[in-house]
């Protein structure tokens, strides 16, 4: 079988396509010109239209992981039936010359039935490429035709061969930052502490499930279709909850795009505070970015991006507020969510 970087040279670009590229991964493909980008906070989503009028996702995540690789494959599966989801298939490829951690899903979803393939390109990067494809089970193999056609393309960013990822190798230190700004991590509490569930709870409609939010006292959550909003009488400034399928890697990987994007909101940054990915009261591993500055208009702006897991489900919330005075008087109850906040799916 010829290497992709050689098939690549032999195919070459599709005509009428499309460039996709990471420098973060330092990986680029091809994909067809009728397939659409949207970009979140979270991943790059390409959709692509199938036989059967539906659309097929693929979620591309930048996920920091450095375990063995049968970590990552019982994560998937742990993940799996916990959201009583059922594992058809686990698997290796290689792809330019390293493993690809393969995992096939399938599970119904309002009486549809879905199928979900996860790949994790196990590279000796710190950022490593993590996909999801999504798509009605009718059309799976379709839709992960479409996506080997792309992959057929994958290439450095460099022109170089990766490497297989080698966990025995030491971890870059993660407490430096772009912005050079000092962080205050947070110990964690005793692993083995009894989790907190607080009385005030709701009981909300997310990913074909009903899973129930526990929350401080004083919070209320409104929405639907995973985005939601929190809201408390004592609490300035708007504070937004989404929910997604995750462990803790996920939820690390998660944190770090979200402070990304709100750095971006800056033109200074006065104060940086990162709690990292630890186990709070509630039971649940929970990180948090906090920063106070001014925007670009110089106004006041204070974000805190907080992103936690129970191991099956991750919970993103986006907190700011554009007054440092408003936020002193909500920073206690802002607080108790890091502490307290939970969720669990409904049986």
């Amino acid at each position: 079988m010829l290497a992709p970087l050689v098939l690549f040279g032999l195919i070459g670009t599709p005509p009428e396509a499309k460039t996709y590229r990471s420098d973060d991964l330092g990986l680029v493909f091809d994909y067809p010109a009728d397939w659409k980008l949207k970009k979140d906070k979270y991943s790059d989503n390409l959709e692509f239209p199938m036989a059967d009028g539906s659309t097929a996702t693929v979620q591309i995540f930048k996920t920091d992981f450095r375990q063995p690789e049968k970590v990552w494959q019982d994560l998937q599966r742990d993940v799996a039936t916990q959201m009583n989801r059922n594992v058809t298939r686990q698997w290796d490829e290689t792809i330019l010359g390293v493993p690809m951690l393969m995992t096939s899903i399938s599970y119904d979803e309002g009486g549809v039935q879905k199928r979900t393939l996860v790949g994790l390109l196990y590279t000796a990067t710190k950022k490593k490429l993590n996909f999801r494809l999504s798509s009605n089970g009718g059309v799976a193999d379709e839709a992960e035709s479409k996506w080997r056609k792309a992959l057929l393309t994958l290439r450095t960013t460099s022109g170089e061969m990766p490497v297989k990822e080698d966990p025995s190798k030491p971890l870059v230190d993660p407490t430096k930052t772009p912005e050079g700004r000092p962080i205050v991590v947070l110990r964690p509490e005793n692993e083995t502490s009894k989790a907190v569930r607080t009385k005030n709870s709701e009981v909300i409609s997310v990913l074909g499930q009903n899973v129930r939010l526990y929350m401080p006292d004083g919070w209320k959550v409104e929405g639907k279709d995973g985005k939601f909003t929190l809201t408390n009488d004592k609490v300035a400034g708007q504070t937004t909850l989404e929910i997604a399928p995750g462990g803790r890697t996920e939820a690390a990987t998660a944190l770090h795009a979200a402070s990304a994007e709100s750095f971006d909101e800056f033109s200074i940054v006065d104060l940086r505070d990162e709690t990292a990915m630890t186990r709070q009261k509630s039971g649940l591993y929970v990180g948090a970015t906090l920063r106070v500055g001014t925007d670009a208009k110089k106004a006041p702006l204070v974000t805190w991006d907080i992103v936690g897991t129970n191991e099956t489900l991750l919970f993103m919330i986006d907190y700011s507020v554009g007054s440092e005075h408003d936020f002193k008087q909500s920073r206690k109850n802002v607080e108790a969510l890091i502490d307290l906040f939970a969720l669990e799916i409904v049986k």
